[in-house]
Formats: C-alpha cells, structure tokens, sequence
C-alpha cells in the first residue's frame, strides 16, 4: 500500500508545538475525524486505548499511533512533527517527534500489513531526518510521498 493512498495534505501538520502524548493524540484524533466524518472524541478514545496497551514509540524519534475504527470504510493516515520531541515512552526510551497515525475499519484483515510496511518506511534514518527539516505542511507531504 502506497503512502499516498492513506495520506493526504489535508492530515499532515509539521512543525507542531504539542507537550505531551495527549496532546498530539488529541490533534492527530482531530485531523483524523474530518477525513473520516467521525466524532474527534471517538477516535481519540479508540486511538488512547490501544496506546494504553503499549506503546506505538517504534524507535528513532518516531511513533505509529493506530486504531480500528466502526465508521472507516477506509485507511486513513495522519502525519505529524513536532517542533520538540516528547516522552513516549518509545521502546528505545528516545523521546518522539514523529508520528504517523492510522485508522483503518474495524473489520480490516490488511491493517498489519499496512502497519508493517509503514514501519519499514519510517524505520529508514535518512527520511526520517528529511522529515524533520519540513518547513509546512505540503513540503511535509511532499517529502514523505516522493521518498522512496
């Protein structure tokens, strides 16, 4: 599965300022909830819940926030950076500055193959530093879409 066909420029921030786990959450439920006509509340519910379980801190200052959701009928993909990381409790202990949120539907078979293969993508140091250096929104998309 592409990046692009869970992405949009509508669900990507860069540069945001954001102090804790909850916060980023609370905004990535937000951008989320427009593209997928749902209650904000709802999803951050969902997407805390599974955060509760573990954390999604893959290593590398990055993060893969994810949750199944009853009204996608799709999977949607929110990319965040922040102008400062925070404690995610990742599981390299290095606070995170880089989340790539998904939301699939509820009765997806295919989520863990789409995790896996955003994993390997952002597993990937050069991009991820690309990432970093975002100076908007597009370029953010931009950078992420064309890196292959």
């Amino acid at each position: 599965m592409l990046i692009e066909n869970i992405l949009t420029l509508q669900c990507v921030r860069a540069n945001v300022d954001c102090l804790s786990r909850k916060k980023v959450l609370e905004l990535i439920s937000k951008i989320a909830a427009e593209r997928l006509e749902e209650e904000p509340q709802r999803l951050f519910d969902s997407i805390y819940a599974r955060e509760k379980l573990g954390s999604t801190g893959i290593g590398n200052q990055v993060a893969i926030p994810h949750c199944s959701t009853r009204k996608a009928s799709k999977f949607v993909g929110v990319l965040v950076t922040l102008t400062s990381p925070i404690d995610f409790s990742a599981i390299d202990n290095l606070p995170v500055d880089v989340f790539f949120a998904l939301f699939y539907p509820h009765e997806s078979t295919d989520y863990s193959k789409c995790l896996e293969e955003i994993s390997k993508k952002l597993e990937d140091k050069e991009l991820i530093r690309l990432l970093k250096t975002a100076t908007s929104d597009a370029d953010l998309y931009d950078k992420i879409v064309r890196y292959k």
